[in-house]
């Protein structure tokens, strides 16, 4: 009789855990992301409505700081925010902060988390607070 007192127990604690997760994964809407609409950072300056954006590696590494510069005339900030979530892997999302320079460009450091897979896209929202772009950035191991 314990036995079976205690696989219940352990089994509703483990419900408890996975019950959340599998609710979310089933109430999610499954519409593929359009990854067209994200501009792919790289070396080569990406433009998106006006939006200027340059990564300083064409592919960022994990744990590996890599600048960027961001040129976006009459912005409404001397800040700019970028968010970035995994699309292949949810990792949460990791927020960047860029900074007005004296030449009028944005300027931040972000730095990737490591992943399980070898390769991974990080979609996201660059903003000044009032409108945004969509940048993408590839990591690779």
């Amino acid at each position: 009789m314990k036995i079976i007192q205690i696989l219940i127990v352990t089994s509703a604690v483990a419900l408890g855990f996975i019950a959340p997760d599998l609710i979310k994964s089933l109430s999610q809407d499954h519409n593929p992301i359009d990854i067209d609409k994200y501009c792919m950072l790289s070396t080569k300056t990406c433009i998106q409505d006006g939006v200027a954006v340059t990564l300083e590696h064409d592919n960022a590494k994990p744990l590996v700081e890599s600048k960027i510069e961001v040129h976006w005339d009459n912005a409404a900030s001397d800040t700019l925010l970028l968010s970035l979530q995994g699309l292949e892997m949810d990792m949460g999302i990791a927020k960047y902060q860029l900074t007005k320079q004296s030449d009028g460009s944005y300027i931040g450091n972000i730095m990737l988390p490591v992943c399980t897979q070898d390769k991974m896209t990080w979609i996201g929202t660059l903003s000044d607070g009032n409108s945004e772009v969509y940048p993408a950035i590839r990591m690779e191991r």
